[in-house]
């Protein structure tokens, strides 16, 4: 299995045992991620590894009434899984700023987080999206 095979997979077991992000969700900032990705040539890889993983930890945090945190808790348990990965430690750090600044609290330091972060909204003002969100409130 690949690097983004093994992100998807371990995305899936999260939303699977927590319910959070939703699969609708979860394939519309995927799609809009790579269309973004493949018009403007960034890394696809590093796209597609960062938008599995930028929620990744949103369901449990949402579990504990601690969904502020999501974010950093994403970004410990990705670092976990790329070290297990065999990712170029400069492809890391770019996956790592696509989760940790994909709420544009911190700057991004390449074009792939700003890829995954516009499509982490994308999915909020796409119909399915809007209401694949309110079904999961």
């Amino acid at each position: 299995m690949n690097n983004i095979e093994e992100a998807r997979k371990l995305a899936l077991q999260e939303m699977e045992l927590f319910g959070l992000p939703s699969t609708i969700n979860f394939e519309l900032s995927e799609r809009k991620a790579l269309m973004l990705a493949k018009k403007i040539g960034a890394e696809i890889e590093i796209v597609h590894i960062g938008i599995f993983l930028m929620d990744l930890k949103l369901g449990e945090a949402f579990a504990h009434n601690n969904v502020g945190e999501h974010v950093a808790l994403s970004v410990e348990a990705a670092k976990v899984f790329l070290n297990h990965q065999n990712i170029p430690l400069s492809k890391q750090e770019k996956i790592i700023n696509c989760i940790a600044a994909h709420h544009g609290d911190i700057p991004f330091s390449c074009l792939e987080a700003e890829i995954c972060a516009n499509a982490d909204c994308y999915r909020f003002i796409h119909p399915r999206g809007f209401f694949g969100f309110l079904t999961s409130l």
